[in-house]
């Protein structure tokens, strides 16, 4: 099952930007970032295939409702552990995202 991932998104009723950034990991060593203060998740524009990709937003996703709901106290692992089980779980209920919204 496809499912379009929109290019906002609002969690805790804050609107969320989901885009992507040319050198991410090269100037942040970094696949994805949550980014609080600008209500943003950035994404590694390239080099990077949808599967990890998808992978990577759940990770920041649950950065930013580990905030927002959880008092910002998961540890990096955790978000780490839960985002691979949560995207597993996904893919084995077989979604798979469209990416044509994000830019």
């Amino acid at each position: 099952m496809e499912v379009k991932l929109p290019n906002k998104i609002k969690i805790a009723g804050v609107m969320i930007t989901i885009k992507y950034e040319d050198k991410l990991l090269e100037n942040h060593g970094k696949y994805g970032q949550s980014r609080f203060t600008e209500g943003e998740i950035v994404l590694q524009k390239r080099d990077m295939a949808d599967d990890y990709k998808g992978q990577v937003l759940c990770h920041e996703l649950l950065h930013f409702l580990d905030r927002m709901y959880n008092n910002y106290s998961l540890e990096e692992g955790e978000v780490d552990a839960l985002a691979t089980g949560l995207h597993a779980l996904l893919v084995d209920m077989g979604v798979e995202f469209d990416w044509s919204e994000i830019k």
